[in-house]
């Protein structure tokens, strides 16, 4: 399954409003895919620098899951 991502994900957001960017739209996809959205967060923001690093971390390890 190709994910689709909101162009609103790619904006520069910094730190909490970014998280809660995230958190809304990926919510709903790691409920979808009964992945734990916590396991998620500890996998992904620890490697992530800027939001934009985040946005695109996110986007290939969404995209390699769950194809």
């Amino acid at each position: 399954t190709k994910l689709f991502f909101p162009k609103f994900l790619f904006y520069q957001n910094t730190g909490f409003q970014t998280i809660l960017l995230l958190n809304e739209y990926y919510a709903m996809i790691f409920q979808r895919f009964s992945f734990n959205l916590i396991d998620a967060y500890v996998l992904i923001f620890p490697q992530a620098k800027t939001s934009l690093n985040t946005h695109l971390f996110i986007h290939s390890f969404t995209t390699r899951s769950f194809m």
